[in-house]
């Protein structure tokens, strides 16, 4: 397959927050630089906040500069927070079945989203030392990922995008399903992804290892933060595998480190 570039790549610095977009990113081994380091949690049971439950987080943008982040809630008022990373105090943590000690930081973080969603919440920190091991069924005792659900990246095409939004009947975007690298090229057919096994980008391999299976988060309209019933209809009637429906791929990486850029070809390997 000729002439595929990557067309957009995005992080998500909080876990179920806002994407932010990128022109480059930095490939570490645990993903691109920065995503999904944080991540909100139940102060009592320190399990992960999602918007599947919390849509409200759909409206929470992060801003990254260095070692701080500051946070801003899109809700006609424009609040604002800055939080400087902190690693001083440890909370328990939990994604899906990973528990682990991470970074808790701090009580004007924690208030100020406690009163946006209406809960008694935490924010974490995940760094380098605390990673998580991704699942050995899909992937290297090195590959590691930060607060993601279960794998460092998530690769989709525009012409996945625009086949389903066709079969939807409205546009919708690309990043309601969350992904990191989207591809485009001159003769790609929709959900060309569901057949590779590995591409390269800029010398960096990343292995296609799993399809991503869905929730209702695609459904979620950023803007409104109510739930688009059709979506998960269309997706129900064109994406469905068994008792799951799947858009996109979730990737591992080869230890290699360095940049992709909007712009730069893609090689499908095999």
């Amino acid at each position: 397959m000729s002439n595929l570039s990557v067309h957009s790549l995005f992080y998500y610095p909080i876990k179920s927050c806002a994407p932010n977009t990128l022109q480059s990113a930095n490939i570490t081994p645990s993903g691109i630089e920065n995503d999904r380091r944080w991540m909100i949690v139940d102060a009592e049971t320190g399990k992960f906040v999602t918007q599947r439950k919390d849509p409200k987080l759909a409206r929470i943008r992060v801003k990254q500069e260095s070692e701080q982040i500051a946070l801003q809630y899109l809700d006609g008022a424009d609040s604002y927070i800055d939080v400087p990373v902190s690693k001083t105090s440890l909370i328990e943590t939990e994604v899906w079945k990973d528990r682990q000690q991470c970074w808790d930081q701090g009580e004007q973080v924690s208030t100020w989203l406690s009163e946006i969603l209406d809960k008694d919440v935490r924010l974490a920190y995940i760094d380098d030392e605390q990673l998580r091991t991704v699942d050995q069924d899909f992937a290297k005792p090195m590959d590691q990922v930060g607060f993601a659900d279960g794998f460092p990246f998530l690769v989709a095409t525009t012409t996945s995008i625009e086949q389903f939004n066709k079969d939807l009947g409205y546009e919708i975007s690309i990043k309601r399903f969350r992904p990191n690298i989207v591809i485009e090229g001159d003769d790609l057919v929709p959900y060309a992804e569901d057949q590779w096994k590995a591409i390269e980008i800029n010398g960096i391999r990343f292995d296609l290892v799993k399809p991503c299976s869905r929730c209702v988060m695609p459904s979620i309209n950023p803007e409104t933060i109510e739930r688009e019933r059709a979506v998960i209809e269309t997706l129900v009637a064109t994406r469905k595998q068994g008792n799951a429906t799947f858009f996109g791929q979730n990737a591992v990486h080869s230890p290699k480190q360095g940049l992709i850029s909007v712009g730069d070809k893609v090689e499908v390997i095999c």
